[in-house]
């Protein structure tokens, strides 16, 4: 018997489209659900409503029990339920909305989350999209989607590795959104020294995620409060209170900028120096470099030039005999 050849693609959007269909069904005769997707269109909300049963899927797509398993689709466990589409690489994976609490349910095999939630979409659109927003809720960056922002959500506050090469892939500009506090400052540092290499990357703190998805100033509260990542992480370096003397901040800037990539790398030490990052710090680093350099048997002029690059420091040597040496 000849291998039948899935249309798998074909059968994603039937079922996708026959699972929103559900769902619009469903909030129109009063399913429970927050407010805020009462306040969107459910027809460009990306929540799907199960089935009472898997057959009924599979009789939708014309395929066996078996198939719908290996694409992702054989979850009864979601029957009447609400769910979100996170994509791996060759199928979905359904995860439950708890509507009371208002949060994404794991399935219980585990989620593959290598590839950020909504990224697909975004890729798709990115020539026409402005900025990409990045959350760690993929409930948020369903509502954010639905309000006419691209966004992508990563299930946690830092990206892996993995989800930091796709967006990276983007080559969009970012907006980092995240809950304004110490764990958003923390994850906002770190987010942006992991992307600025790669992309243009704000940073933007949300005081209420219930206020802010549901107001009508959403797009525009998200632009005007973004701040440049750059300058985010350099006033956060030299002001937060973590028992570091001058010096060592200065030590954690030189650090960051070896991060952040070679465009942003004396960009970020420009700023450090105007917002009182302690200068010494600087030639030090520097002449660590060259003298590192230097036993390396680099040509002393080479090394001059490569501390200079790097740090803004040109520096000349003498012998006790005031010759100099080149």
């Amino acid at each position: 018997m000849k291998h039948q050849v899935l249309d798998v693609k074909k059968i994603n959007r039937t079922l996708m489209a026959f699972c929103s269909t559900l769902y619009q069904s469903a909030l129109g005769k009063g399913y429970m659900m927050p407010d805020i997707y009462f306040a969107i269109p459910a027809n460009s909300t990306l929540l799907y409503l199960y089935p009472d049963s898997p057959e009924i899927l599979a009789n939708k797509a014309g395929i066996t029990i078996e198939q719908l398993k290996e694409l992702g689709w054989l979850e009864p466990s979601l029957a009447g339920k609400a769910f979100i589409i996170w994509y791996a690489s060759k199928y979905i994976q359904l995860c439950e909305v708890d509507a009371i609490a208002d949060k994404y349910i794991k399935p219980a095999k585990g989620l593959n989350k290598d590839i950020p939630y909504l990224y697909t979409l975004c890729a798709s659109k990115k020539e026409f999209a402005p900025y990409v927003v990045v959350t760690s809720d993929p409930l948020h960056a369903t509502i954010l989607t639905a309000k006419g922002v691209s966004a992508v959500a990563c299930g946690s506050q830092i990206p892996t590795k993995s989800q930091i090469g796709y967006l990276a892939r983007l080559s969009n500009k970012l907006i980092y959104l995240t809950k304004a506090g110490a764990s958003g400052d923390n994850a906002s540092e770190l987010i942006v020294k992991k992307m600025a290499k790669y992309t243009d990357i704000n940073v933007c703190f949300i005081k209420d995620w219930n206020a802010a998805l549901q107001s009508e100033k959403l797009i525009d509260s998200i632009l005007f409060n973004s701040v440049d990542g750059i300058e985010f992480i350099v006033k956060r370096m030299l002001e937060k209170h973590n028992g570091k003397s001058d010096y060592e901040r200065s030590l954690e800037i030189i650090q960051a900028a070896k991060e952040v990539g070679d465009k942003n790398h004396n960009r970020l030490l420009k700023l450090a120096k105007k917002s009182g990052s302690y200068t010494y710090a600087h030639f030090a680093e520097s002449l660590h470099l060259m003298a590192d350099l230097i036993q390396a048997n680099i040509p002393v002029d080479t090394a001059r030039q490569i501390a200079l690059n790097r740090y803004g420091v040109a520096i000349y040597l003498r012998d006790k005999f005031q010759v100099k040496l080149t």
